[in-house]
């Protein structure tokens, strides 16, 4: 892997950002810092070996994965309490600020000082904002290749006694066969303790702005319990598409003798859920291609996608896996219609027209909201677009306005005083991202279908 392929950050020391734990038996890592100090009163040196206790987080409001490091052991076991009822990346509700101390690029990692902020959503509000953060991974899918699985906007280095590596929360979609399930040969490997995966192989898939599909294989994906004895259906003969988010050690090392992978890259199937042949599950895909890198800072993202490349991707989905059934797909949208107010596409007589919510604008709303400090004009303001039927239009127009000034200055939208900054750092982290991705793939962008606003 390419070190120019990891994407730093630029975060301001004490700034107090929304943190989203993921939660998982392979991510509650612990390393080791080897120091050596002197001891004036004892006249010598000692070797002081503090444990470290990290927990990856995701950084909605930037776009980015920190590992969140702990030293002392009661602040660790608070917070873990706090998080255990995490599935991963999803919680029932709870979501946490953080101040941000000791921020390191090199390695992106933070420390909180105890600075951390729960907080517990609404139903509705929680699921406005994971929706929102499905969009976001989805929008960034990772880059593939035979040698690892990248996401140069999500990682963080991790090291310690039994091994090192860099961490990425990684999604894309696989294609999984039966065969491939039941030749599965299981393994140990070493993070912090010896782990049993089941190692299966897999293809990933690329969607190209032309219609085509790059088909990456083979690449192991591992599971944590026996895949072959899962609830993991696959309809055709052939194969099936999968939707698949994955927890990956790139650059992976150690010298432990119980693990039989020494070095490499490790992908930990974290979830696998079925792929819908169905215009929001595919689209959001080719966000990198099609997007307007210079409209990136805008409140809505939209771009455009013809009907020929869609149905182009449809007809080598279905070469080697089963057709879905219309029925499956009418309900699968119109659930999505319902409980995804952050995505909407509209179809015209050739195209798909494609709208995302910027991923930053509802954590950060939802910050002030929960905020105990906040005014009652902005709680009402926040409040009443958050009901709103017409949240896409009403942030359409918004982002119409002629300049970013006139755009805030309005005390009907003074809950978005401030979010300048982080438009701007989203902005340019996702245009690296999306420059990188383009650069890797070899394509430019979509020449004619991109929509600017």
């Amino acid at each position: 892997m390419k070190r120019n392929f990891l994407i730093s950050m630029k975060i301001s020391e004490n700034e107090e950002l929304i943190i989203n734990p993921i939660i998982d038996p392979f991510t509650l890592l612990e390393k080791v810092e080897r120091k050596i100090v002197y001891s004036p009163k004892r006249r010598r040196y000692f070797e002081v070996v503090p444990r470290i206790f990290v927990f990856p987080v995701y950084l909605p409001e930037i776009g980015g994965l920190l590992s969140l490091e702990m030293i002392s052991k009661e602040l660790a076991k608070k917070f873990y309490n706090e998080v255990k009822d995490f599935d991963g990346l999803i919680s029932k509700g709870k979501i946490f600020t953080s101040v941000i101390h000791n921020f390191r690029s090199e390695l992106n990692r933070m420390v909180s000082w105890g600075n951390i902020r729960p907080f517990n959503l609404s139903k509705d509000h929680f699921q406005l904002y994971l929706t929102n953060l499905i969009n976001d991974f989805v929008i960034t899918p990772s880059i593939v290749t035979r040698r690892g699985v990248i996401s140069p906007n999500r990682w963080f280095r991790i090291g310690s006694e039994g091994f090192q590596a860099t961490l990425h929360y990684n999604i894309g979609v696989v294609y999984l066969q039966r065969d491939f399930l039941l030749e599965r040969k299981e393994k140990t490997v070493w993070i912090n303790s010896p782990f049993n995966l089941y190692e299966v192989k897999a293809g990933f898939v690329i969607f190209q702005p032309n219609g085509y599909l790059k088909y990456i294989e083979p690449v192991p994906l591992h599971f944590t319990s026996d895949p072959a004895e899962e609830d993991i259906i696959i309809s055709s003969g052939k194969g099936d598409y999968f939707l698949c988010f994955l927890i990956t050690f790139n650059q992976y090392f150690t010298s432990h003798e119980k693990s039989d992978i020494k070095s490499g890259f490790i992908n930990i199937v974290e979830v696998l859920s079925d792929l819908v042949f169905s215009p929001y599950d595919i689209l959001p895909f080719l966000f990198p291609l099609a997007i307007d890198t210079e409209k990136l800072s805008s409140l809505l993202f939209k771009f455009q996608v013809k009907k020929s490349s869609f149905f182009s991707f449809l007809r080598r989905l279905e070469k080697f896996s089963s057709p879905q059934a219309p029925q499956v797909v009418e309900f699968y949208e119109s659930l999505i219609k319902e409980r995804n107010k952050a995505l909407k596409i509209i179809e015209t007589e050739d195209t798909y027209i494609v709208k995302i919510i910027n991923p930053i604008l509802i954590p950060f709303i939802l910050k002030k909201l929960y905020d105990p400090s906040i005014g009652k004009l902005q709680k009402n303001s926040i409040e009443r677009l958050l009901r709103s039927s017409e949240l896409m239009n009403e942030l359409e127009e918004l982002s119409n306005l002629s300049s970013q000034s006139s755009k805030f200055s309005s005390p009907e939208f003074s809950y978005l005083w401030g979010i300048g900054p982080y438009l701007r750092l989203r902005k340019n982290l996702m245009g690296k991202y999306v420059e990188t991705f383009r650069k890797f793939y070899k394509i430019r962008k979509f020449q004619s279908n991109s929509i600017t606003l």
